[in-house]
C-alpha cells in the first residue's frame, strides 16, 4: 500500500496514511472516494501468517452471530484471504487505541480517576462478552483497545482477536458457522500460548498451561494497575502494592493477578461489578471502620471503667481498713485511760488506808 493508491478489487477506497505496524503486517487508513467514510485495513504481506487473519474473521463471526453488533467490540467488515493483497477491513476510530489516545492528552494521568475506572469496567464487560461465547482473547493490552469519544463519553472497544482461541468448539457448531468453511481452515485451539505481549501474560502461560478465562482476567488486572498508577507502560512486579494507595483497588488487583488462577475472579463481569461498586464498597468499609472504632472505644471504656472500679474498690477497702484501725486505736485508748483511772483510784485508796494506819500507830 501507498498514499493515494486505490485498493485492488475495491477501487472506490483510497489509501490515506499508515496507522501502525503489527505482527502480521501494516495497518493503513483507507477512505471511500464518495462517502468519505474511513476504515482501517490491516494488510498481511506474508501468506504464512494468514492463519491469524482467518482466526480473527472466524472469531468475529462467532461474536457477531452470538451477540449481535456491540459498541464495545470493534466491528470487522470484510476480509481478503484468498488472493493478495490480503487484508482485514475493520472499524476506524479517529482517536486511536488506548495508548495513543492517552498520549494525545498528555498521559493517562490527565484523565480523572472516575473516568479511568468506568472505562476499565466497560473493557472488562467486553472481555466477558467474548468469554460468554467461549472466546479467549489472549492479547488484552492498551494497543488492542480502541477509544472512541462521543459527546464527551469515553467508549472503549476491544479489538484484534488475531491470537485468540476458543475454549471449545461447541458454540461454533451450535451457530452452524462450520458451513462457512472457516473451521476447516483455521486452528481455533492449540495455538501457541506465547503469542501475544508478555507484559500482560499470566505466569501459567509461561510454563505451557492452556489459555483460560482467568488468563484474560490477569491481563485485565495489569491494565487496571496501569490505569490506577497513571502509567500505561508500567510493568507489574514485586512490590507493586506500594503504588496503590486505595486498599479496595489493591485488593481487586491482587485478586486479578494471583499466581493461582483459581484464586482470581471467576469472570471479567464480576471484576467489572467490583469496580463499578467501588463507592458503595468504600461506604461499607467506612461504616465498618467506624463500627470497629466504636467497638474499640467501648472496649476501652469498659476496661477503664473496670480499672476505675477496681481502684475505687481498693481505695474504699483501704479507707475501711483505716477506719477500723482508727476505731480500734480509739477503743484501746479509752481502755487504757479507764485502766489508768482505776489504778489512780486504787492508789488513792491505798494511800488513804496507809494514812489511817499511820495515824493509828501515832495515837497508840
Amino acid at each position: 500500500p501507498g498514499v493515494g493508491l486505490s485498493i485492488p478489487r475495491r477501487k472506490d477506497w483510497i489509501v490515506i496514511r499508515k496507522i501502525g505496524v503489527g505482527g502480521s503486517g501494516e495497518v493503513w487508513l483507507i477512505e471511500h472516494k464518495t462517502t468519505k467514510e474511513q476504515r482501517a485495513f490491516k494488510f498481511c504481506f506474508d501468506s504464512q501468517r494468514l492463519q491469524s487473519f482467518k482466526r480473527e474473521l472466524t472469531l468475529f463471526r462467532l461474536l457477531r452471530d452470538a451477540l449481535g453488533k456491540r459498541n464495545d467490540i470493534a466491528s470487522l467488515y470484510e476480509v481478503s484471504v484468498e488472493d493478495p493483497p490480503f487484508y482485514l477491513e475493520s472499524e476506524f476510530v479517529e482517536t486511536g487505541n488506548l495508548a495513543e489516545w492517552a498520549q494525545s492528552l498528555g498521559g493517562i494521568r490527565e484523565v480523572p480517576m472516575g473516568d479511568r475506572l468506568k472505562m476499565f469496567a466497560d473493557i472488562a464487560r467486553a472481555v466477558d462478552a467474548a468469554h460468554s461465547v467461549g472466546i479467549i482473547h489472549k492479547d488484552i493490552k492498551p494497543s488492542n483497545i480502541l477509544i472512541a469519544v462521543e459527546g464527551g463519553e469515553i467508549l472503549p472497544r476491544l479489538a484484534d482477536f488475531g491470537v485468540g482461541q476458543l475454549a471449545s468448539t461447541s458454540e461454533i457448531h451450535r451457530l452452524d458457522i462450520t458451513q462457512a468453511g472457516f473451521t476447516g481452515e483455521v486452528a481455533l485451539s492449540g495455538d501457541s500460548t506465547l503469542a501475544g505481549t508478555q507484559l500482560y501474560f499470566p505466569p501459567e502461560y509461561l510454563v505451557g498451561q492452556e489459555p483460560s478465562v482467568q488468563g484474560d482476567v490477569y491481563a485485565l488486572g495489569v491494565i487496571l494497575y496501569q490505569l490506577v498508577t497513571g502509567d500505561l507502560s508500567k510493568p507489574l512486579g514485586s512490590g507493586w502494592q506500594r503504588d496503590i494507595e486505595d486498599d479496595l483497588l489493591r485488593q481487586d488487583i491482587e485478586r486479578c493477578v494471583d499466581m493461582d488462577p483459581l484464586r482470581r475472579f471467576k469472570s471479567a463481569q464480576s471484576l467489572a461489578d467490583r469496580i463499578m461498586s467501588l463507592e458503595e464498597r468504600r461506604a461499607v468499609a467506612r461504616a465498618e471502620q467506624a463500627r470497629l472504632l466504636l467497638s474499640v472505644r467501648r472496649r476501652r471504656l469498659l476496661i477503664f471503667t473496670g480499672v476505675g472500679m477496681v481502684i475505687l474498690g481498693v481505695i474504699a477497702a483501704f479507707l475501711g481498713y483505716a477506719y477500723l484501725q482508727q476505731k480500734e486505736l480509739e477503743l484501746q485508748a479509752r481502755e487504757t485511760a479507764r485502766e489508768q483511772r482505776e489504778l489512780k483510784s486504787q492508789a488513792r485508796a491505798t494511800a488513804s488506808d496507809l494514812d489511817f494506819r499511820i495515824a493509828g500507830k501515832l495515837l497508840e
